[in-house]
């Protein structure tokens, strides 16, 4: 069954483009990542959100966007030989964009609809 790795982090509206260049540069590595099916980043706010709304959405400063990245991985194996990887080139990247700590949360999928 399919495994996921989601990634929250609020990051400086004012880098959310380059938040997302950075993923679109390293993509190259994520792809020769055993395992590794895909990859979304989600906005859970927008500019366009008025701030209170947007406020509400990220639960934090209105400033901010709330980035949401899932990443897809075959098996709970894979993920877990992919942590080092993350770990090391990932996070760190993501750290020039974020303004707090990043919240990890994974597990297997228990029900799809494909």
């Amino acid at each position: 069954m399919a495994y996921f790795r989601l990634t929250r982090a609020n990051v400086d509206r004012s880098k959310a483009d380059a938040f997302v260049a950075f993923f679109e540069r390293i993509k190259p590595q994520l792809q020769d990542i055993p395992g590794f099916i895909s990859g979304d980043i989600i906005r859970t706010n927008s500019p366009d959100d008025d701030n209170t709304i947007g406020f509400l959405r990220s639960q934090g400063n209105p400033d901010e966007d709330q980035m949401l990245t899932i990443a897809q991985y075959d098996c709970k194996d894979s993920a877990d030989a992919a942590r080092e990887q993350i770990r090391n080139v990932i996070l760190p990247g993501m750290a020039a964009f974020t303004t707090g700590d990043l919240v990890i949360r994974e597990g297997e999928s228990i029900w799809s609809l494909y």
